[in-house]
């Protein structure tokens, strides 16, 4: 908590950026209704703010329904995981959820699987910002979108969609068109139920070109006549 610096804190410490934010925070931590373990003093003169811990602050005070800004610490107590979870699911959902404790945990998996946000971090707080890999931002009330690096370069772009269709009026580059047989409405209906992204489509329709391509070239005379040529001479 940056002791020992009396009451101006420490020089490694900010303070508050104006006035009004130095009687805002002072004001949450005196409407808590909770229990002030350490702090809880504010000097408006030098727009210092104690570092605060409030333990089980009123659910409805103000500290626990706005954004702080500041060195306070409001703790809920809990007995069990599940008592954590219902709380953050009953308010907005966060930009983040961090998580103290055994990097390999129980509790960790479950507030991770069980609660949504725009982040979730392990023994780590507001860092994940500055890093261009990760896409920063909310959910819901929390924020929309995702911003930081290629996340970044994707919210601000508007990609035109490209799609190239040969001109050949055969299965299954014709299945589209009318007319409609029983045959053609059953590939359709497998196109359109087939799980995956649109290059599962893509890779099918290939196949499916193949085949009928690999058909009709079976049922050609001549290549029949050179594969029997070829085995002859293989043979011989």
């Amino acid at each position: 908590m940056y002791g020992g610096y009396g009451a101006k804190g420490s020089p490694d410490m900010g303070k508050m950026i104006t006035d009004w934010h130095c009687d805002r925070v002072k004001k949450l931590i005196d409407t808590s209704k909770g229990t002030i373990l350490t702090g809880g003093k504010v000097d408006r003169g030098l727009k210092y703010v104690e570092p605060t811990i409030i333990v089980n602050p009123a659910l409805d005070s103000p500290v626990m329904q706005e954004e702080i800004f500041g060195p306070v610490l409001p703790v809920v107590t809990f007995a069990h995981i599940d008592e954590a979870v219902r709380l953050i699911n009953s308010k907005d959902k966060a930009l983040a959820v961090y998580y103290f404790g055994a990097v390999k945990d129980k509790n960790s998996d479950i507030l991770c699987r069980e609660t949504s946000s725009g982040a979730f971090l392990v023994n780590e707080a507001v860092v994940h910002i500055i890093n261009h890999e990760f896409g920063f931002g909310g959910v819901g009330q929390s924020g929309y979108g995702r911003y930081g690096g290629y996340d970044g370069f994707k919210q601000w772009s508007n990609p035109k969609s490209i799609m190239i269709k040969p001109t050949m009026n055969f299965p299954p580059y014709n299945s589209l068109a009318p007319p409609f047989t029983a045959a053609k409405e059953a590939r359709l209906r497998l196109l359109f139920k087939m799980p995956g992204t649109q290059n599962k489509a893509l890779f099918l329709l290939k196949t499916l070109l193949a085949l009928t391509a690999m058909y009709y070239l079976l049922q050609c005379s001549c290549f029949q006549q050179s594969v029997k040529t070829a085995c002859n001479q293989y043979f011989q």
